[in-house]
């Protein structure tokens, strides 16, 4: 119960108030009550009667002097009592409940709430709040914050999850992501103009202008399109990429009486595969099969095995195999391969087709009769695309908008065609299993053998209750209570995927398994996979051709100055300064530039290195750590600057002579003459590739030409090659990161990995390991 008193001003009001009340009762109480008829009113009325006394008196009426007391209207004087009633009883009830009621709770209230706030609180509509923190009276009572904004030191604001950040003030504050938001590109504010989208904080030509998507369907998230490349979620693709997603499960077999490397096959992972055999499909059948051969029988197409030992061979050209799935399925890719257990890669099919269809007549050994009418093509690849002509232990994937069907027929051009395995993916919608989230970035669709996620029903081309397993973390073993147990890229018994045993003497590395001895170091594949590519022109200006690589990023120089990228390609920062010569050392992730003596880096066009001084990989700073050479080499025009692993290598295009030096101890071996290296050269002095070692031999990797990777053994020169691709522009410098699994690179211009832009540089999965 709170206190009450009155203030001098309410208290001086309070008692007039009652004064005005008490005066009129007492007044009322004193008068004496008239008698109306009482001889005495003769003598009471002698001042009013007055009036009446002009009047003569009639001596012979005995009742004029009563009569007097009519005319005297005395009764008419005594009403005054109306007039005192009236006015007592309205001046009381009205003065005393409006005063007195209106003066005390508003005077009480007011004075007793503001004196019991605490310090750091104010009062505001009848509660103590803190103005710094308070959204309804943020800084003054009544300041209330816009909706979905906190109040944060007396002021109102928006507080933003990463990546996004705060643009805007008052009511159109907003969270912007500046990599992402066309109107706030890079910075608040910075809109991109028409015709261009936000990538990675730059504004870049957005190539879905005047692009339509077709209709999401059951199994896909929205088919929306690409602006990066201007192609919509569902748009059929044909790549040829390695078979790692599907894991090889059992032994090498061989029929009886036959030798390897011919015979052999081998099963592999079978799940989310509607083709096989052992999921339920009909054993294929196809226009006819070499004769008088067991391992090339049309049934072997999807027997689950791989290998040239169970394998189809088209008798003659412009064959196929078809095969039923035994109930129509929605698909949208088809998977096969020549002989994936890597021992043979002759007989390509040429140019081919895929055609789809949920009936079919007569489906049998030979018989074609209907097919014009029932089949659909839904892929064509003309001579010479992607998996017209596979790569020892190479697959093609067949992409395509997703479609119902239950049998599948591949067309193949060439006579002696060969196909060890056909397998179709989809989404079914009736499945209670579901293998993996989708792992191919452009279709969004349902996928399998995604070993990085674990979940129950597959929905609308989601694992329902799933969780993906953050990188490089995979999930091997199915325990809920360990999911993503196995960190891919360390792990000896599940190295780069579930399975992949490290043999005796090997580390997992990166992913993949090579000689724990220090050095040694070899390619197997500079992959197309999983690849990104953005502008850098922005960040470095023009490409001069420097490029290296740390455990946390990648550097690239330009004409302006050196940038800095995230593994991932993201973040990219200006360095205050130009590195003219780096290199990397991937066995230790450390970045390293030669140098002319133990502060200075080397400078453009060369000269005499004594040093390597380390860059700080996170910032891009000069370090105070170098590395003294155990001699001096002398650098001019044209030299090639190779980053391996424990070890460098320079080939000096002067005086045609190689180096290797040792880290992190600095020892140079000078290998001799060394014939000139054919490469693609940099708007600079100087050209970027990698060092492999194994066998006992150094060799010199570098882009030989727009399509091909060539490996130069030192010092003979003797080249072989060692990645064959369809365009890679002036490819002029690549590094690896093998911790990372990837190589990078920069080319400019439109080439297989992005089209258009002007500075581009990206990335791509890479293999290696040792013999």
């Amino acid at each position: 119960m709170k206190a009450s008193f009155f203030s001098p001003r309410r208290l001086s009001k309070h008692l007039r108030s009652a004064a005005l009340v008490a005066a009129p009762l007492v007044a009322a109480a004193c008068a004496p009550p008239p008698t109306i008829g009482d001889a005495s009113d003769a003598t009471a009325a002698d001042s009013s009667d007055i009036a009446n006394a002009d009047r003569p008196v009639v001596p012979s009426d005995a009742d004029a002097g009563v009569a007097t007391d009519t005319g005297a209207n005395e009764d008419t004087g005594v009403s005054m009592d109306t007039g005192v009633d009236t006015g007592v009883d309205t001046g009381v009830d009205t003065g005393v409940d409006t005063g007195v009621d209106t003066g005390v709770d508003t005077g009480v209230d007011t004075g007793v709430d503001t004196g019991v706030c605490t310090m750091g609180t104010t009062l505001c509509s009848g509660a103590c709040v803190d103005t710094a923190t308070s959204a309804a009276h943020c800084g003054a009572c009544g300041t209330a914050c816009p909706m979905g904004q906190v109040c944060r030191a007396s002021v109102c604001r928006l507080e933003c999850a990463a990546p996004e950040t705060t643009c805007g003030t008052g009511a159109a504050m907003a969270c912007r992501n500046l990599n992402t938001d066309r109107a706030n590109c890079r910075t608040c504010g910075n809109a991109c103009a028409m015709g261009q989208f936000c990538n990675a904080g730059r504004c870049e030509v957005d190539r879905c202008v005047g692009v339509m998507c077709g209709t999401s369907d059951a199994c896909h998230f929205p088919n929306v399109c690409n602006p990066a490349v201007g192609r919509c979620a569902n748009t059929s693709f044909s790549a040829a990429t390695s078979t790692t997603a599907a894991m090889l499960t059992g032994m090498v077999g061989c029929l009886v009486g036959d030798g390897l490397p011919g015979c052999g096959h081998q099963p592999y992972d079978r799940t989310g595969n509607f083709a096989a055999v052992a999921n339920g499909a009909r054993p294929s059948v196809s226009s006819g099969t070499l004769a008088g051969n067991l391992r090339h029988q049309p049934q072997h197409g999807n027997d689950g095995e791989y290998g040239n030992g169970s394998s189809w061979i088209a008798s003659t050209a412009n064959g196929w195999i078809k095969i039923d799935l035994g109930r129509v399925l929605p698909i949208e890719r088809v998977r096969f391969g020549r002989d994936r257990l890597n021992n043979f890669s002759d007989r390509p099919v040429g140019a081919f087709t895929v055609q789809v269809a949920e009936t079919d007549a007569v489906y049998m050994e030979g018989d074609s009769t209907n097919d014009a009418m029932e089949y659909r093509t839904v892929f064509t690849a003309p001579a010479g695309a992607p998996g017209t002509n596979l790569a020892m232990g190479q697959s093609v994937n067949v992409q395509f908008p997703i479609i119902n069907a239950r049998f599948i027929k591949i067309n193949v051009t060439l006579n002696g065609a060969c196909i060890d395995e056909v397998e179709v993916f989809g989404c079914d919608p009736m499945t209670t299993s579901c293998p993996g989230l989708p792992n191919d970035a452009t279709t969004a669709g349902c996928d399998d053998g995604d070993p990085f996620t674990t979940g129950a029903a597959c929905v609308r081309g989601v694992c329902t209750g799933s969780m993906r397993c953050p990188a490089p973390q995979i999930d091997c073993d199915g325990n809920a209570a360990n999911m993503c147990e196995v960190n891919r890229l360390t792990d000896n018994n599940n190295c780069g995927a579930c399975g992949r045993r490290c043999t005796m003497g090997e580390t997992c590395f990166g992913g993949s398994c090579f000689d724990a001895t220090r050095g040694t170091f070899r390619i197997e594949s500079l992959t197309t996979n999983n690849c990104d590519a953005v502008e850098h022109g922005t960040i470095t200006g023009d490409d001069r051709g420097g490029i290296g690589v740390s455990s946390t990023g990648v550097f690239y120089s330009g004409d302006s100055r050196t940038g800095r990228f995230a593994l991932d390609l993201s973040t990219p920062a200006m360095l205050g300064t130009r590195y003219e010569a780096m290199v990397s050392d991937g066995a230790t992730g450390n970045l390293y530039t030669l140098a002319t003596n133990a502060t200075t880096p080397l400078p453009y066009g060369g000269g005499i290195v004594s040093h390597l001084i380390q860059i700080d990989g996170a910032t891009g700073a000069l370090t105070t750590t170098a590395i003294a050479l155990s001699r001096t080499i002398a650098l001019g025009a044209n030299t090639g600057i190779f980053s391996g692993r424990g070890r460098i290598g320079l080939h000096d295009g002067s005086l045609n002579r190689a180096f290797v030096i040792d880290l992190p101890s600095g020892m140079v071996t000078d290998l001799g003459t060394m014939p000139a290296i054919p490469h693609i050269g940099c708007e600079s002095w100087a050209y970027w590739g990698t060092l492999e070692f194994f066998g006992g031999s150094n060799y010199f990797d570098a882009a030989q030409n727009g399509t091909t990777v060539t490996r130069f053994q030192v010092p003979s020169g003797a080249a072989t090659t060692l990645g064959t691709f369809t365009n890679l522009s002036d490819m002029c410098s690549f590094v690896l990161l093998p911790s990372a699994g990837r190589w990078y690179f920069h080319n400019e211009g439109s080439s297989q990995f992005r089209s258009g832009g002007d500075e581009n540089i990206g990335y791509c999965d890479v293999t290696f390991s040792s013999p």
